[in-house]
Parts: C-alpha cells; sequence; structure tokens
C-alpha cells in the first residue's frame, strides 16, 4: 500500500483499525466473525484497490490470499449451505449434504461471495481478509465450473512449499466494484500483473471440463509459459486411497510374518535377492499402466510386486526380530537393517502408486472437453501437463524436441529416488 489513509484506518496509518471501525465490525459482520476474521471490513474498497479517483491503494500484485485463508473459506462456505445462505439452483443443483465437490464458482461467487463483500465495503474477498495486501508468489488458475470444496481442497493439497499468498481470480478481484475496467487491456489485467510476480502457477482440474475451454485460462497459460513459470496440477487429496491400499498391505505383511515361520534357514537365504530383485523390478514397471478396465487397478505390475516384496520383507523382519531377541551380532543388525529398508520402500512404493492414479484422473481432467486450439504454445503446455502433470521450462523444451516426458512429476518419489538397488 501508499501512504494513503484508507477509511477505517487509525491516523498513524499502520492499518491498524479505530475503536469505532472495530465496533462497525462487530455490529456488521457474520456470527462468530470477529476483527480478526476480516481486518478490512468497513474499509472503502475503491480505495482498497486503488479504483477512487485518489488512486493508490493496495498494489495489484497483492490481492491475495493465504492457505490458511483457503481452509477459512471451506469451513465458512460450509456453515452457509447449512443456514440456507447458499442454495441450489437451476443452473446448479448441488447436493446439500456433499461434502467432496460443492456449489459451483458461480453459485459461490453469486451467493457467498458479493452479498459478503458488499457488505463489508465492496473489495474483494482477499483484501477483507488481509487489506494490508500479500505479494503474490503463487498464481492459482480454475474454471469456474469447479466445486468450492472441490477447488479447495485441491489447492491445500498441492500448495507448493514455500509459497505464501495466492492469486485466485473469484477471491482476488472485487466483484462489485468495475471488473470490466480492470480486464480492458489483459496484458495490464490483475491476472497478467500477478503472475508476474507470482515464482509458480497452479492448475485446478474439475470434473465438469477441461479448463482451456475458456479462452482467460488460455491466456493465463501463454502468459505462464512465456515468462517460464513452474506450472504444476493440482490434485485432489489421496489420503482415503492411501489407507485402503495400506489395508491391503497390512495383510501380506500378516501373511508373510506367518510364511515364514515355516521356512528353514537355507531357504531364508533367498530372502535378501527377492527383495533385491523386486526392488529392481519396481523400477521399470511403474511405466506400465495397465489397461483402462474398471476390474483392472492401475498398475498392476507395480501393484504386484508392492505387495509380494511386502510380503517377503516382512517375513523377513519378523524372524529376524525374533532372532535378536534371543541373541545379538553385526550379522543380526546388517540384516535387520536390509529388513526394514525394504519393508519402507515397498510400503511408500505403493503410496506412490497411488499417487500415479490420482495425477492420470487429473490429466484426465484437464484434456475433458478439450479439442484444440490454434496456440502452439498453449498445445504444448496441456500436453506436458497430461504427460507428466506438472510443466518448467526443461519439460516444455523436451516436449518441443519430440522427447517424452511422461512420469516427470514429483509423484514418483519412492520410485525415482529412494530405490535402494
Amino acid at each position: 500500500m501508499d501512504g494513503t489513509k484508507l477509511d477505517g484506518m487509525s491516523d498513524s496509518g499502520d492499518g491498524v483499525p479505530t475503536q469505532q471501525h472495530q465496533q462497525q465490525q462487530v455490529e456488521g459482520m457474520p456470527d462468530g466473525w470477529d476483527i480478526s476474521t476480516a481486518p478490512g471490513w468497513g474499509m472503502d474498497g475503491k480505495k482498497l484497490h486503488g479504483m477512487s479517483d485518489g488512486g493508490g491503494g493496495v498494489a495489484i500484485d497483492s490481492w491475495c490470499l493465504t492457505r490458511e485463508d483457503f481452509i477459512f473459506l471451506r469451513a465458512d462456505v460450509k456453515k452457509a449451505i447449512a443456514s440456507g445462505q447458499i442454495r441450489p439452483t437451476e443452473e446448479d443443483n448441488f447436493d446439500v449434504a456433499d461434502d467432496k465437490i460443492g456449489p459451483n464458482m458461480y453459485t459461490v461467487c453469486a451467493q457467498y461471495v458479493q452479498p459478503l463483500t458488499q457488505k463489508a465495503g465492496s473489495m474483494s474477498w482477499a483484501l477483507m481478509r488481509n487489506p494490508e495486501g500479500l505479494k503474490c508468489d503463487l498464481f492459482i488458475t480454475h474454471g469456474w465450473i469447479e466445486g468450492i470444496f472441490e477447488l479447495i481442497d485441491k489447492v491445500v493439497y498441492s500448495w507448493p512449499v514455500g509459497n505464501k499468498a495466492a492469486y485466485c481470480r473469484v477471491f482476488s478481484n472485487p466483484k462489485n466494484l468495475d471488473i470490466e475496467s480492470l480486464i480492458r487491456i489483459p496484458r495490464e489485467s490483475p491476472f497478467a500483473k500477478s503472475l508476474e510476480s507470482a515464482t509458480h502457477m497452479l492448475v485446478v482440474p474439475n470434473q465438469s471440463t477441461s479448463i482451456y475451454s475458456r479462452l482467460w485460462c488460455v491466456y493465463e497459460a501463454y502468459l505462464a509459459f512465456s515468462m517460464d513459470r513452474v506450472i504444476l496440477t493440482a490434485t485432489a487429496p489421496i489420503k482415503r486411497r492411501v489407507l485402503r491400499c495400506l489395508a491391503w498391505q497390512c495383510l501380506f505383511f500378516v501373511m508373510g510374518v506367518m510364511a515364514d515361520r515355516s521356512l528353514d534357514e537355507l531357504q531364508s537365504l533367498y530372502e535378501l535377492p527377492a527383495m533385491m530383485l523386486l526392488g529392481f523390478l519396481s523400477k521399470p514397471v511403474h511405466m506400465c499402466k495397465g489397461p483402462d478396465n474398471w476390474w483392472c487397478p492401475k498398475f498392476p505390475l507395480l501393484l504386484a510386486i508392492n505387495s509380494f516384496g511386502m510380503f517377503v520383507a516382512s517375513g523377513s523382519l519378523g524372524r529376524i526380530l525374533a532372532e535378536a531377541a534371543l541373541e545379538s551380532g553385526a550379522a543380526t543388525e546388517r540384516w535387520l537393517s536390509w529388513s526394514l529398508i525394504f519393508f519402507a520402500y515397498f510400503l511408500l512404493s505403493e503410496v506412490d502408486r497411488v499417487r500415479a492414479i490420482q495425477q492420470i484422473e487429473e490429466a484426465s481432467c484437464l484434456s475433458r472437453g478439450f479439442t484444440s486450439v490454434q496456440n502452439g504454445y498453449v498445445e504444448v503446455i496441456r500436453h506436458v501437463f497430461t504427460s507428466s502433470g506438472m510443466s518448467q521450462r526443461a519439460a516444455r523444451i523436451c516436449c518441443c524436441r519430440q522427447l517424452q516426458v511422461c512420469d516427470a512429476c514429483p509423484g514418483n518419489r519412492v520410485i525415482r529416488n529412494v530405490c535402494p538397488v
């Protein structure tokens, strides 16, 4: 912000609301809110966004919100749905009990963001929460047709480490002011200015259609490409999937411990070579996605190797722990170390398999309903997204030179970095 004093701010210009301003906030805010919930409440939105005759205000590339703001927003939207403030419409007949997708962004903007921010002073939702402004280092691009919970869950889960503040058009732009004047010149719009400041772009796919059916998303992709920004594909949380898959691995763990009791000492000598062989095979087979049939799990060969590897490693681990209880020695400690390494490897390899499945689904969302575009840059970006889950300068150069970039994303962490063979 510049040195201009905004309505509701103290004479010192430090951004601390006056006592009168605090009382207005308490009186006009939704139930349960206070000064800490919306520090910008009651300020002049035009002045805050620098759209008044006097200019000034918060810099365009600072109309941002934090990861914690998204988490708060999810809870508040859920409360608004429960209270009836956000209702299904003919265009968006969402399930009020749904906690996974939720109402789309058009509905949320019309029934929640606009009425709330108009009452607050006509600023954006982001500046209502952060009236001092936050310098943008993450740009979020989305298609508006996605559900609010779908958007927030993917953004929160995929938020890049080290980034502090994100520009997200539905929450960063002042919906009750003259937005047309802000986007009249695309290269000078809040989108472009925020992308200049950002180091990363986060692309949020949705289950309805490709975001690149929207012209603005195509333009944002072009700008990110030309500015050499790191572009990431947001994915939904995989906690439930991971727990379900690990439950199966626990079954093989129990089977391995029980089966190893029947092995003699000679047979147990083959456990380490077997684990090393399985660890080696897990590197190439992760490229085999398998048939796209409902009855066949994705990456079936990797699933088989992880399961059998868990079976062998758990059996070896159980036997060595039993021996260590009776006697300890250097040989026993070495065997124990190897068993623990492979036990952890196959467990984490299964987590990576789940990550890869989720990335395939997000890539299909980016291509859903997508035909083609005339702009070759955008086509390159889309291809890199659907192949690898991310786009950065090196990946785009590889794609332009017709080199394969599949599975280049950070999802296969164990397979790429942790394999001990």
